[in-house]
């Protein structure tokens, strides 16, 4: 929901850092690849019920996944590939956390919100890459969006959840799964 803001604040912060990661001339997959691991290292430490180093990575993992979009768009290196395996990374992550933090505390009460909870992503996943795909379609649907202020690989209506407020929901379930 506001993604599209704190992208612009985001972008503003990292870029003197990708000033000087720009001269390795890499790819910005690498950076995807990255993030990647650094979630799945927050999801074997979320089952592991190590709340504040699963946290710690989970953060990281959610840092270097800020930065793989901004390199690519600093080093002129879109590509409809990245922002699918970004997508397709971030995802993944998202789905794995809660499935840690049950594994750590398994109860019946659990796995039921769990099961709720993936499904909850399931649905609004479907929903909004479906949406996007009717926008991309609709002529006059892609002119108000590419009007928006949005720089990421493919144009997507707000959500009430997005980047930020995942990265603040999984925190707490992360820190807190016994509320």
């Amino acid at each position: 929901m506001i993604d599209i803001y704190m992208r612009q604040i985001k972008d503003a912060i990292v870029r003197p850092f990708l000033e000087l990661v720009k001269r390795q001339k890499f790819s910005p997959n690498y950076i995807t690849v990255a993030s990647g691991v650094l979630g799945l290292i927050g999801v074997a430490l979320s089952a592991n019920d190590s709340r504040i180093l699963a946290f710690v990575f989970y953060v990281l993992g959610r840092i270097m996944d800020g930065l793989d979009g901004a390199y690519a768009r600093l080093t002129e290196q879109t590509s409809d590939f990245g922002g699918y395996f970004d997508i397709i990374v971030d995802f993944t992550i998202y789905g794995l956390i809660p499935l840690g933090v049950t594994a750590a505390h398994p109860d019946y009460t659990a796995w039921v919100l769990l099961v709720f909870l993936e499904v909850t992503f399931f649905v609004n996943a479907a929903g909004l890459f479906f949406l996007s795909a009717l926008i991309e379609k609709n002529e006059s649907a892609k002119k108000a969006y590419k009007d928006k202020k949005e720089v990421t690989t493919l144009k997507m209506p707000p959500a009430l959840i997005e980047g930020t407020e995942s990265l603040i929901l999984f925190g707490f379930i992360i820190c807190l799964p016994e509320i």
